[in-house]
């Protein structure tokens, strides 16, 4: 017996669908040829993340408008230390953490995915990781929990509410933003959450 755990990722939803499709038949066609049989389960899946560029629009524009205090020495000394651990850092300019910001897409695997193709949904950024850190890393959750992590929770939470001011305050912006969302979904799209095929583990805590 033979089992392999794979991930199939691609920004395109339908790409994704003809590209597990051709796993299983490569599957298929491992097992004719050893005279065996295959099999497979989908334990889960994530829908890619469909920008809304007005709502990026706005979110740029608010992290435009602030000041963000440039690091101290402490906070120098301490991105210098976790830099000298990291592969391949970065340049620690201090002009990188001043804005203006610029808007671009990201792709990444996140639930965050199936909501944006329900509800116009924008995601930001803030710094506070050293330049170079990858993610899932000690170095990453030390910058995190360190004071340039809460400086970077402070300028996202200041981002996040006058992105929602701006949109309280001019529903038209929701509707735009909406319409772009229907537009982008395209007129068939139905949405269908991608749970998989293996039923729930009820029982792990008797194993």
């Amino acid at each position: 017996m033979a089992e392999l755990d794979l991930t199939v990722r691609h920004a395109d939803p339908q790409i994704v669908n003809q590209i597990w499709q051709r796993i299983i038949k490569t599957s298929e066609g491992a097992a004719l040829a050893t005279e065996t049989t295959s099999g497979y389960e989908i334990t889960s899946g994530y829908h890619p993340l469909l920008i809304n560029h007005t709502l990026v629009e706005i979110a740029a524009r608010n992290f435009n408008t602030l000041t963000i205090p440039a690091w101290n020495d402490e906070q120098i000394e301490f991105a210098r230390n976790i830099a000298a651990t990291l592969q391949t850092p970065g340049e620690l300019n201090p002009a990188i953490i001043q804005p203006p910001y610029p808007a671009r897409e990201v792709n990444a695997s996140t639930d965050v995915g199936d909501i944006s193709w329900v509800v116009p949904t924008v995601g930001i950024f803030t710094m506070s990781w050293i330049p170079g850190t990858a993610a899932h890393s000690w170095q990453a959750v030390a910058a995190s929990g360190s004071s340039l992590g809460i400086q970077g929770a402070y300028v996202a939470a200041e981002v996040i509410a006058a992105t929602t001011a701006d949109l309280l305050l001019n529903p038209g912006l929701i509707q735009t933003a909406q319409q772009e969302m229907q537009k982008a979904k395209g007129e068939t799209f139905i949405y269908k959450p991608l749970l998989g095929t293996r039923e729930p583990d009820l029982n792990y805590h008797n194993k």
